[in-house]
């Protein structure tokens, strides 16, 4: 089910989507020895179930730029920008495909959570592996460092997802009055 508002409100969704991505990343960021557990799924997966692809992947690109840039990883800011828009797009269209359509929603929820998630995991794990051997480490060096972040990474989505399951009610009967 997309939420259909209008284009003023979708705008003024988008922005508040985005807003509390980074809010939720500066306040709730969970250190890591490889990096930080962000929470930026959690608007990703809303956006998506919500709002469809378009937005999906427009919340998850922005967000993800964003948060890498005022968190002082600037290093992985187009990375994060292609990943996490394809994330978003991807729990879009499975939500639409899949979720929208069928009786059971919870199978739809959590195949968009497993085909975004995965996109995402597999992202990083490859943009991780291209930086590292940008700092001219040995491919074993990079291999490892990389792999060793895909733990946070589930986190990550899991913890996303977690959140997002709870809101997304809330959201719907709230959306629902502005029509």
């Amino acid at each position: 089910m997309n939420i259909h508002l209008k284009p003023t409100y979708r705008l003024t969704i988008v922005g508040l989507l985005v807003a509390l991505n980074i809010l939720l990343n500066i306040f709730l960021r969970l250190p890591t020895p490889t990096g930080f557990i962000s929470l930026v799924e959690v608007g990703i997966f809303l956006a998506g179930w919500l709002f469809g692809p378009r937005i999906g992947g427009a919340v998850g690109g922005i967000t993800g730029l964003l948060v890498d840039l005022f968190a002082g990883y600037p290093q992985w800011m187009l990375g994060s920008l292609i990943i996490h828009g394809l994330e978003g797009y991807l729990i879009g269209v499975c939500w639409q495909t899949v979720g929208a359509k069928q009786r059971s929603t919870w199978f739809g929820l959590v195949l968009s959570a497993i085909i975004g998630g995965s996109v995402m995991l597999a992202g990083y794990w490859l943009f991780g592996i291209g930086l590292q051997l940008l700092n001219h480490a040995t491919l074993a060096t990079a291999l490892t460092i990389s792999t060793a972040e895909l733990a946070t990474n589930v986190l990550q989505v899991l913890a996303g997802f977690s959140i997002a399951i709870i809101l997304r009610p809330v959201l719907i009967r709230y959306l629902k009055r502005l029509n």
